[in-house]
């Protein structure tokens, strides 16, 4: 036992190390290497490195300064985090369904990158980049005891806790508006970053809560749903509501939530209502904003929908007419001479791009033409049945990042917020699990 405690803090102090390192100007580079160290620490300490380094390249440059390594950084960790997991494991990878789906859809990417992209180093990297992060968690999460994965979840719900908690009082400062002077972005780089975390946050919560019944969680899940009115990322609030939804109506252990304990749930919900009253009156203008933001004040969803993201999906549609079957190529921008991309001085090789677009589906039929959108398809119908076979938590979470790649495309991005969505992706479909949150 004292082993075991004495293991504990070291790898406690060390994370705090790594995290104050990255917040001071002169350090922040040393963060990325530390991280790549720690990774090696274990199955646990790769997944908690991943949302670090996530995290990392997220956060608010008000409070966190830029490191002139953060591009590299990202693909040395993932990297590291990969190499880490193979020596653990001695290359001895957990075969099933989710884990096949996904090399053949790398091999099918690779393959078509060197047939078909204009950017063959780009494809190229960027489908690496996807395997090996995807791989990577999906194995590292299998790899662990019911209670190492208990252990990571908590890790991982509470560093999003702390991300919401902190964030909080920046709600009258100017830096919590930093990037626009409008939308709430917290603690984090963009509202449209801090938006869909509270989403992926609000989901563990709300589902958590139907599967436990604890006040806490469904007041965490209260607030989620205000902070991401304040962002004003009207994907996440949209997709955090039709995810509820979708899995209610899906997941049969919804029905142990009704079964002898619908006065329980009645007072829950009459709570919500009553609690949802003045929060509707003080917010009134800000959820009218919220809604029709930036949309000509259409009141139509599909209108508003149409018009926030046209600019992004008919380009992306008019290169489908002209490659139904090849697609442009795979992390191609839908006008190739408009991508910015960041090369390493020294290899050449590309650190970062900027490539957004609004749809997933779309930008992957886009990129890969149809047969990539067909792997794509059976990838994410994989991903659903497991998370379904597992439990309501699961199943919300899932159909959240799923929804939340309606408005961008982020699931196949795994040096941005892409990361965050498949580090819990990976916790998701592991099948039966210790319950979390005791």
């Amino acid at each position: 036992m004292p082993n075991i405690l004495k293991r504990q803090h070291i790898e406690y102090f060390f994370i705090v190390a790594i995290i104050i390192t990255r917040f001071i100007d002169s350090t922040a580079n040393i963060s990325y290497l530390l991280l790549a160290f720690y990774s090696f620490f274990g199955y646990k300490s790769i997944i908690k490195a991943l949302f670090l380094v996530w995290f990392f390249t997220m956060g608010n440059p008000a409070y966190i300064p830029d490191a002139s390594f953060s591009s590299a950084g990202r693909f040395l960790v993932i990297t590291t985090a990969f190499i880490a997991l193979t020596y653990h494991g001695k290359f001895n990878l957990k075969i099933n369904n989710f884990t096949i789906i996904t090399l053949a859809f790398g091999l099918f990417i690779l393959i078509h990158s060197l047939l078909f992209s204009p950017l063959k180093d780009v494809s190229l990297l960027k489908m690496t980049l996807w395997v090996v992060a995807t791989l990577t968690l999906t194995q590292a999460w299998l790899k662990l005891s019911a209670n190492d994965q208990k252990k990571v979840f908590d890790f991982f719900f509470i560093s999003l806790m702390i991300i919401l908690i902190i964030s909080l009082p920046l709600i009258l400062s100017p830096n919590g508006y930093l990037r626009n002077g409008v939308g709430f972005q917290g603690i984090l780089n963009h509202p449209q970053t801090f938006g869909p975390t509270m989403a992926i946050l609000g989901a563990l919560s709300v589902g958590l809560f139907i599967e436990k019944k604890r006040n806490l969680l469904f007041l965490i899940f209260m607030i989620c749903l205000i902070l991401i009115i304040l962002s004003e990322a009207r994907t996440a609030g949209l997709s955090l509501i039709l995810a509820l939804a979708f899995s209610i109506f899906l997941n049969s252990n919804f029905k142990n939530f009704l079964r002898g304990k619908l006065k329980k749930s009645g007072a829950y919900i009459f709570y919500a209502i009553i609690l949802c009253i003045p929060l509707a009156i003080i917010y009134s203008e800000k959820i009218v904003d919220f809604t029709i933001k930036r949309s000509n004040s259409s009141s139509n969803i599909s209108d508003i929908y149409t018009d926030s993201r046209s600019v992004l999906i008919e380009p992306m549609l008019e290169n489908i007419k002209e490659n139904p079957l090849i697609g442009i190529g795979f992390g191609i921008a839908s006008n190739p001479n408009e991508m910015e991309i960041v090369r390493d001085e020294t290899t050449g090789l590309p650190l970062s791009l900027n490539v957004e677009k609004g749809v997933t589906l779309i930008a992957v039929l886009e990129e890969l033409g149809f047969f990539g959108f067909v792997l794509t398809i059976i990838w994410l119908l994989i991903m659903i049945k497991r998370s379904l076979s597992s439990n309501i938590t699961s199943t919300i979470v899932v159909f959240t990042i799923i929804f939340l790649n309606l408005g961008e495309a982020t699931l196949f991005s795994p040096g941005g917020f892409g990361l965050l969505t498949l580090i819990i992706i990976g916790w998701a479909i592991i099948g039966k699990r210790k319950n979390t949150l005791p």
